[in-house]
């Protein structure tokens, strides 16, 4: 499925404008688009929250390693040695980032596991790739934009776009 870069070093901003624009360009002509978009998207341009639900369609790995750390018992949390951090890897080196402040010294234990499953997923999903997300909205937004587009629900959204599931 398609997803966005984490990595703002790209410079990919107006490839991503340019996909919003064609998306919003096959709105406006009635168009129905061959492929499929994860239904965050749709959510994230309806100004909702990410959910686990929505990170389980965008990377099911790292979804499925959550939910064994909320079934993990306390001193299994501990053992897993994580700390405050995502990692990812840009043009093959891994660059780390803090969740929280002082990220690095912080162990993920059994009571604050939420708090680092939230975090991860704000970074993840939504400030890791605020500047592609937002240009990619804009280009949707300069042929779609408007109060119309916020009377449809996300699912109405992505029929719209790629027609009803058969």
């Amino acid at each position: 499925a398609f997803w966005f870069s984490a990595s703002s070093m790209l410079g990919l901003e107006m490839e991503y404008e340019l996909i919003g624009m064609l998306l919003g360009l096959a709105i406006y002509n009635g168009h129905i688009l061959e492929f499929r978009f994860p239904m965050l998207i749709y959510r994230k341009m309806m100004g909702l929250r990410p959910s686990m639900r929505d990170l389980k369609e965008v990377n099911p790995w790292v979804h499925k390693g959550f939910e064994a750390l909320l079934e993990a018992t306390p001193a299994d949390v501990d053992a897993f040695g994580l700390v405050f951090q995502a990692s990812q890897e840009v043009f093959g080196e891994v660059q780390t980032v803090d969740l929280a402040p002082g990220g690095g010294n912080r162990p993920v234990t059994g009571s604050n596991r939420r708090e680092y499953i939230d975090a991860y997923m704000e970074w993840y999903l939504t400030s890791s790739i605020c500047s592609q997300f937002v240009a990619f909205q804009q280009g949707f937004n300069r042929l779609c934009g408007g109060p119309v587009v916020a009377l449809f629900r996300p699912e109405e959204l992505e029929q719209l776009v790629c027609g009803s599931p058969t």
